[in-house]
C-alpha cells in the first residue's frame, strides 16, 4: 500500500503544477502531463486526484460536481 503524501507536500505539487500550467499555452494538457509524472512517481491516485482538483480549480475550470464529489469522498476517505 502506498503512504497518502502529506497536505503540505499535495499543496506543494498544486502550486507547481499551478506555475506550469499558468505558462503553457496548452494549460490542461500541462496538467495531464504533471499528474502522469505523479503517477509514475507513485503517488496514490487519491493524492493525484486532490492536485487535479485544486488545479482545475484554480484555472477557473472545475471539474463537474458530481466527479468532484466523488474524488472529495476518495480524498476523505482515504
Amino acid at each position: 500500500m502506498v503512504a497518502n503524501k502529506s497536505k503540505l507536500t499535495v499543496r506543494a505539487a498544486v502550486m507547481n503544477c499551478l506555475a506550469r500550467c499558468s505558462d503553457s499555452d496548452a494549460p490542461l494538457c500541462c496538467l495531464g502531463e504533471f499528474l502522469e509524472k505523479l503517477a509514475e512517481m507513485g503517488w496514490p491516485e487519491n493524492d493525484v486526484r486532490a492536485v487535479q482538483t485544486s488545479v482545475l480549480q484554480l484555472l477557473g475550470k472545475p471539474l463537474p460536481s458530481d466527479h468532484a464529489d466523488r474524488v472529495n469522498a476518495t480524498v476523505v476517505a482515504g
